[in-house]
């Protein structure tokens, strides 16, 4: 897995759960798959992910189509900015 992107189901060692404050609730986050989404100048823009109380593997393929959605929502993000700049 490379540097710019995440995946981690649950190990059974570790007590995730969030604390209260942060979600409204107690939820148990046992698998989570994440990505940057970067502008096309390069910037970090925020994270596309996905959480599940429930241990879900993620194949390799699953991840590198998370990938393609955050290059797709960056590129649209950068479109419309320089839409916006533009009028």
């Amino acid at each position: 897995m490379s540097a710019r992107s995440a995946h981690r189901p649950d190990d059974g060692r570790r007590d995730h759960t969030l604390p209260r404050q942060q979600c409204g609730g107690t939820p148990r986050v046992n698998s989570y798959a994440g990505v940057p989404i970067c502008t096309d100048d390069g910037s970090v823009y925020g994270t596309l992910c996905g959480a599940s109380t429930e241990r879900v593997p993620q194949p390799p393929e699953n991840i590198e189509l998370m990938k393609l959605f955050a290059r797709v929502i960056g590129h649209l993000i950068s479109s419309l900015a320089t839409a916006h700049v533009m009028r």
